[in-house]
This record gives structure tokens, sequence and C-alpha cells, in this order.
């Protein structure tokens, strides 16, 4: 495929979101990128459809791809910012506050204990990461007179807590957020196109300033190749041929699994 069908896609694929959004610093930035980075070099397009793939993560992984991203967690996709992480730091937070709470509610407000054992948090959960050792990390915050030396039962209910696993499921496949990959580029990248996202791409919708925002980066992070995954959901709301009939004015690929 040639260059000039690339620079097509994401020129006129874009075209009527684009033109329906208040002029913006994030949109100004990339009008010269999207025709810098398919305007000048060879590129190709492929789209594979999520239902036809038993094992996407093995897929994704076998592509090689620089930048994998989403518009937010969908499904079995989660981003490194989401909530994957959020189960063992809540869980942890809660303990350190109360423990702080028990020191310091007669000295300073609730909001200013909040701040600090989220701050606490963060920092008790990286040394345990660092040595997997909850003793060290708890007894570093009593003396630094966070809280004061615990009970046997609030112990081991931090150190609980602090080892706790979270429940990410096992098929989860983490990927990156497209707000986290702004100005970012690779020579391959894999975007999940979902539901939210979908009909600014097949121009059913121009409403929205943020979504028509974000497809734009997303649309624009390759420099050689990019391959859209039309999620499930994509593809039983538009049906497997539209989304065809709509590539095909691109000669975007279409992968074939086996």
């Amino acid at each position: 495929m040639e260059s000039k069908t690339v620079k097509q896609f994401a020129t006129e694929a874009l075209t009527a979101s684009i033109q329906s959004c208040t002029p913006c610093t994030d949109i100004e930035s990339y009008n010269g990128e999207i025709i810098d980075g398919y305007g000048n070099a060879a590129g190709s397009l492929e789209i594979v459809f999520e239902s036809e793939i038993d094992d996407v993560k093995g897929y994704i992984e076998s592509g090689n791809y620089g930048l994998c991203y989403i518009s937010q967690k969908r499904g079995k996709f989660y981003t490194h910012s989401s909530e994957t992480t959020d189960e063992r730091f809540e869980t942890l937070r809660h303990e350190v506050f109360r423990a702080m709470q028990e020191k310091w509610r007669e000295k300073t407000t609730e909001i200013e204990i909040e701040r600090a054992a989220y701050f606490v948090t963060e920092k008790m959960l990286e040394k345990y990461d660092q040595t997997g050792n909850p003793a060290v990390s708890i007894s570093q915050w009593v003396k630094n007179n966070a809280f004061d030396q615990l009970s046997g039962k609030k112990y081991a209910q931090m150190v609980g807590a602090m080892s706790r696993k979270n429940a990410e499921p096992t098929n989860a496949i983490i990927v990156r957020s497209i707000e986290i990959i702004k100005g970012l580029e690779a020579s391959r990248c894999f975007f999940i196109l979902t539901s939210d996202l979908a009909p600014y791409l097949f121009r059913t919708k121009t409403d929205d300033n943020k979504m028509s925002h974000l497809l734009y980066v997303a649309l624009t992070r390759s420099k050689d190749h990019l391959t859209i995954l039309i999620s499930q959901n994509v593809e039983s709301t538009f049906s497997r041929d539209f989304v065809l009939a709509f590539f095909a004015q691109y000669s975007a690929s279409v992968r074939q699994i086996q």
C-alpha cells in the first residue's frame, strides 16, 4: 500500500470530526505532524476484527508494536492508569489513615490526615515493591512519626493490605490510554477502536470535541504502520459489512485470521 492512501485516511477520515471542533491547542499542534508523518514516508493501514482472534494478548505481543492504546479501560483491556492497581492501594490507604488518625486527630484536620495518608501509602508501596518486606515499610513510617507502633491486629491488617493481589482478570491486556500517548510516535502502532470513538471515525457523530480530539491523536501516532482492532462491540453495532466498506475507500488491508 502506498503512503498516499495512509495520508488520505489520516486526513479524510477525520475531516468531519475536526471541522466540527472549536479551535484548540491540541489540534493545532498536530496539524503539521499528520502531513509530515504520513505524507513523506511509506506506510500501511491494517484492519483486524477482535472476533477472529482467539488470543488477543498474544497477537499484540507478536506484532512488535511500539505503541498500543485505547480510549479508556474496556472489558479485557486495561490502561496503565486504570483500576488494575487501585484495590491494593485503597485497602492500604484505609489502614494507614486509621493509624494516622489515632495519632494526629487532636492536632490537625481530617483532610490533612487524608492527604498525608495518601502520600505515606504511595511511599510504603514503593518500599514494599522494592524489598518484598512489609516490616521494613511499616517500621520506616513508625520511625518517621507518621503513626505509632501498631497492635498485632492492626499490624496484620496493614501487612495483608500491602501484600494483597489486585483483582485483575487473568486475561487482562495492558495497553496505554490515548491521553497518555499524546505527543508520542512509533513506527508500528496498535489502536483498539471501541464504541465511544467509532461513531466519530465512521462520521455518525461529530458533536463531542473531546472524542474527536482523542480520535485525532489515535490515528496520527504511527510513522509507518497502523493496525486498528475492531472491537466486538463496534462490529456488532455497525456490522462487519459496514466497517469493511468504510475502510475499503482507503485501500486498507484486512488481516484474515486463520
